[in-house]
């Protein structure tokens, strides 16, 4: 525990020691949740009340994890201790706007396609969100190709300029305008999540853009412990609120949104993860790898190649999702909720192996923290998502689902934009506004900011 701590400390609240703190935070509290009142709040038997089986994997898991994060520092210890270097751009406007405009137009074409099936609007103002998940479930495709994942692009574009908006010096009236420009880019991709009701890539863009905003002050030397908690709670406070909100538009009165949301989705799921390791709960397509790697359940990109499902045997993604349900109910467990989380769905998949999925997990997480601190364009789009996949392992396996893998195309086109525009030193502010134009650099060089006297 000491030398948790002592991580936590010198890396930050925004690095992975963070939602892994708040994470096994969630866990504690299902863990001693009061049985009888679990039981007339869920209506169903609680197998998670001091449970030594599931605290023992629980935590083994964690520590799996850890050890991956404790690799990754060995392999590169010095990158660890970078903080996010200076940037500049010879072109702030175009920089920023192209990648923010094209993300906003491909939300607003979401909408419009969207609106074309259903009167989503009208749906939800009457608090009738729940019918377009009900839609949604029978297999009717709402929205069709590209502008499905739309809104996810965009998530990836908030990130990173949320961040780039921070490193590149600029002046006050550019600064305004763009931040404003943000502002207006996360407000749509706040509505889009919500007219879809899609709050499992809502709360992980809010939860990335707080991230990176917890980041970007203690890279500035800005955020103290009691800065750390207070931003931290707010943040909290918020994700939660627009949670309940999605809830609230779906359908759930106000005297159910503490039941069928605080206690559905964290308590219950631990419940589930309880019940799945002892053998009380058991998923129809446990063991055939379907909560390993979501993505391949629709696998966009290789389908056409070749047809993944039926080399590996899977059951289409509604097939998959519709089993949870018959499996939950079989054990005699509240129907509505079918998470175990993450590693309860690891378990069904691998048994005591999801110690060694956590792991390389944890490689991989310290990895994209080591190179977000260095600056890399992939990593500032991909790390927000690994560690809103830690906070959330109260849910369903999220991490390599094909949200990820949309971001990690996003991550690809902004990496080859960060080469156009992008550069990493600031030239004297003595230079003259002729000797900028003569010393543009090529790409991938080191050259001027567009304004050299902005404060960085």
């Amino acid at each position: 525990m000491i030398p948790f701590l002592k991580a936590l400390r010198r890396q930050g609240v925004a690095s992975p020691y963070g939602p892994v703190l708040l994470s096994c935070a969630v866990f504690l509290v299902a863990w001693l949740f009061p049985p009888g009142t679990y039981s007339d709040l869920l209506h169903e038997p609680d197998y998670m009340f001091l449970d030594v089986f599931s605290f023992v994997f629980f935590f083994l898991c964690v520590a799996s994890f850890l050890f991956g994060l404790r690799v990754s520092r060995v392999i590169n210890p010095a990158t660890w201790t970078r903080t996010a270097p200076s940037r500049g751009t010879v072109s702030p406007f175009l920089y920023f706007c192209i990648p923010l405009a094209v993300g906003c137009v491909g939300c607003v074409i979401t909408l419009i396609e969207y609106g074309a099936h259903v009167n989503f609007i009208m749906l939800l103002a009457s608090q009738q969100g729940s019918m377009i998940k009900d839609v949604s479930k029978t297999g009717e495709t709402l929205i069709a190709g590209f502008w499905a994942k739309a809104p996810v692009l965009l998530t990836g574009i908030i990130w990173w300029s949320q961040l780039r908006l921070q490193q590149v010096g600029l002046a006050r009236s550019a600064k305004l305008f763009l931040t404003a420009l943000w502002f207006l880019a996360f407000a749509l991709d706040i509505f889009t999540f919500v007219a879809l009701v899609d709050r499992t890539a809502l709360i992980p863009m809010l939860t990335g853009v707080g991230l990176i905003s917890l980041y970007w002050r203690q890279a500035s030397g800005r955020l103290r412990l009691s800065g750390a908690v207070f931003y931290g709670g707010t943040g909290g406070l918020i994700v939660v609120a627009f949670f309940l909100v999605v809830a609230f538009l779906r359908g759930n009165t106000a005297a159910d949104l503490l039941v069928s949301n605080f206690l559905g989705y964290s308590v219950a799921s631990y419940n589930r993860f309880a019940a799945v390791l002892h053998g009380q709960m058991r998923y129809f397509y446990a063991g055939k790898g379907v909560y390993l790697f979501p993505y391949l359940e629709n696998a966009y990109f290789i389908t056409p190649f070749v047809k993944i499902q039926n080399v590996l045997n899977w059951p289409i993604y509604r097939e998959l999702y519709n089993s949870e349900f018959a499996s939950v109910a079989l054990a005699g467990l509240n129907t509505r909720y079918i998470w175990s989380g993450v590693f309860g769905y690891l378990y069904a998949d691998l048994g005591w192996g999801a110690l060694f999925y956590v792991f390389c997990s944890g490689i991989l997480t310290g990895y994209l923290w080591m190179k977000l601190k260095a600056g890399s364009t992939a990593a500032v789009v991909l790390y927000p998502w690994v560690a809103s996949w830690i906070v959330l392992w109260n849910s369903w396996n999220l991490l390599f689902n094909d949200d990820f893998v949309h971001l990690l195309s996003i991550a690809f086109l902004l990496a080859g934009w960060d080469k156009i525009f992008l550069v990493t030193r600031v030239l004297p502010s003595k230079v003259t506004r002729p000797e900028l134009s003569a010393q543009v650099p090529r790409i991938g060089t080191v050259g001027p900011l567009w304004d050299s006297t902005a404060p960085q």
